[in-house]
């Protein structure tokens, strides 16, 4: 895998990264201070931008400040303008970019903010688009999942789940079935929920097997309403079918050396997806469970990962270490040229 850009953020350890859609030259970063584990947080706005010899300037050109930790970080695809975050503090918040006054950093406040849970929010997501366009989950280490709805006076819990057994790390809703809904926990289990009865405490409809290892992260497929994956705390990535549950499609032993922390589908390539772990690394997969590239940018815990809305081989993935790095990675039978027009 190949460095395009780097970028530092200031004293602060990155949790989170993704790009805002369909835009590949602004990104929103999150980062901690004291590793998220007390104090404060920054989410940057990051701009990235290159010439016509691919000579690129990644730098910061917003900032906002927040009184607890922030732990995830998600752009709504509907309006451009909001990013939902999941807090240490047990608040989820509703951002506006750019902000309605230009005002200092350290004096903006996010347009909403609701805090339900009764500890920290570890996974955040709005409903993909197309469906209930400002519904979203959050969910906690208090073992519940929320699902809200954001409207014109603000946010209103319309459920609360009691998900798990354990700390749940994961939330992540189907692209294409609405009102289906996947967690993974600390109790080492997965998870679906229905949320279509979204006025009930629905139980799940599906609880697997326990592992031997917490389950930290999870995505769906953007192609294929039924394959997703999971990423484990012991270093596994399970390949799943939804239709069948009893065993993996395909289990990748020992995919990372510790644990994995993020875990992205492809929006471009139906058969790839990307992993960033303790182990500092990121790592390119297929289907088949077969590494397609990697990458050590990292000299701490790489965090947070997203790839390019509109260039295939490209991803930016964030760590501990402060770095955001923008890459270039190989896919057989795809080359730079047809991927940068």
């Amino acid at each position: 895998m190949r460095q395009l850009s780097l970028l530092y953020t200031a004293n602060q350890q990155c949790y989170g990264v993704q790009y805002a859609p369909n835009n590949n030259s602004i990104l929103a970063c999150i980062s901690c201070d004291k590793f998220g584990i007390s104090g404060s947080a920054s989410m940057y706005i990051i701009q990235h931008s290159e010439n016509s010899v691919l000579e690129s300037k990644f730098q910061i050109i917003d900032s906002f400040r927040f009184g607890a930790t922030l732990f995830d970080i998600d752009w709504s695809s509907i309006d451009h303008h909001l990013i939902l975050t999941g807090n240490g503090d047990g608040s989820i918040a509703i951002w506006k970019w750019p902000p309605v006054n230009n005002i200092n950093p350290y004096d903006r406040k996010p347009i909403y903010v609701s805090k339900e849970h009764k500890k920290e929010v570890y996974s955040v997501q709005w409903e993909p688009s197309g469906m209930r366009s400002y519904h979203l989950l959050s969910a906690s280490w208090d073992k519940t999942i929320k699902i809200w709805n954001l409207n014109n006076t603000g946010l209103t819990c319309l459920v609360s789940l009691d998900a798990h057994d354990g700390m749940v790390y994961s939330g992540a809703w189907n692209p294409k079935m609405t009102g289906l809904l996947l967690s993974g926990s600390a109790d080492k289990t997965f998870r679906f929920w229905d949320v279509n009865k979204i006025n009930t405490r629905s139980p799940p409809i599906f609880v697997s097997k326990p592992n031997s290892s917490d389950i930290l992260c999870a995505d769906w497929s953007a192609f294929d309403q039924n394959i997703f994956t999971l990423g484990y705390a012991s270093g596994l990535i399970e390949i799943r079918d939804y239709r069948n549950m009893k065993e993996p499609v395909h289990s990748i032993q020992m995919a990372h050396d510790y644990a994995i922390k993020k875990i992205k589908f492809s929006p471009h390539i139906p058969d790839l997806f990307a992993s960033v772990s303790y182990d500092m690394t990121t790592k390119i997969w297929n289907l088949k469970g077969q590494l397609i590239d990697e990458s050590k940018n990292h000299s701490e815990f790489a965090y947070g990962i997203d790839f390019d809305p509109l260039i295939p081989n490209r991803l930016v993935d964030c760590g501990w270490d402060r770095k955001v790095v923008i890459s270039e990675f190989q896919v057989p039978g795809l080359s730079s040229r047809n991927v940068l027009i």
